[in-house]
């Protein structure tokens, strides 16, 4: 059975069992949706400030989505290539502004 025959009949029922598990799994459990609305909470009523950096380098929770800008026909080894380097330019910035050597 295609896939395309299978979304075909779960978009003719009122409800779908599995894509409705997948949902659920996804929002919920993936994105920790009760976490995320705690947190906007906290941001509307002030306890929780938000700051925005402008920094010249990727930081280590983007250095994925960095990679995904890159060429599709880029190799998965240059991909690697390209994170150990954001890796060694966040150490050298760290250790700049903290005046420390890291690699020692």
């Amino acid at each position: 059975m295609s896939a395309d025959i299978l979304i075909s009949y779960a978009k003719s029922l009122d409800r779908f069992a599995p894509l409705e598990e997948t949902l659920r799994e996804i929002i919920e459990d993936s994105l920790e949706l009760d976490n995320i609305r705690e947190v906007l909470g906290e941001i509307r009523s002030g306890k929780l400030k938000i700051k925005v950096l402008d920094v010249p380098i990727p930081t280590p929770m983007s250095f994925g989505i960095a990679t995904l800008t890159a060429s599709d026909s880029v190799l998965a080894e240059n991909k690697n290539q390209l994170l150990k380097e954001f890796h060694q330019m966040v150490i050298k910035m760290i250790e700049y502004e903290k005046g420390i050597s890291l690699e020692d």
